[in-house]
């Protein structure tokens, strides 16, 4: 038998929701399961923010994919220039 989905991260940044919706998230966030991450952006109170991220100050920070990881290292190792543009600053040879 397949475990139940139990969502840890939920990333809401680019959603358009306002503060009105996320009150809806702080009413219920509670009583869920398990504690859900939410990230939220603009648009969204100081306060409200605060107070989700008071119920999952004890979760750790989520890991990127694998996939995503070796990309990230990649950018992070390459010289200047071939990150945004995907070629080499270096001179031809």
């Amino acid at each position: 038998m397949a475990a139940e989905h139990r969502l840890t991260h939920l990333v809401l940044s680019h959603t358009g929701m306002r503060s009105r919706e996320a009150h809806r998230l702080l009413d219920t966030a509670p009583r869920a399961l398990t504690p859900t991450r939410f990230v939220l952006g603009q648009g969204i109170a100081a306060s409200v923010k605060r107070r989700l991220e008071t119920l999952t100050a004890h979760l750790p920070a989520p890991a990127p994919a694998p996939d995503v990881a070796a990309v990230r290292s990649v950018h992070r190792t390459a010289r200047p220039g071939e990150a945004e543009h995907g070629v080499s600053d270096a001179p031809s040879r």
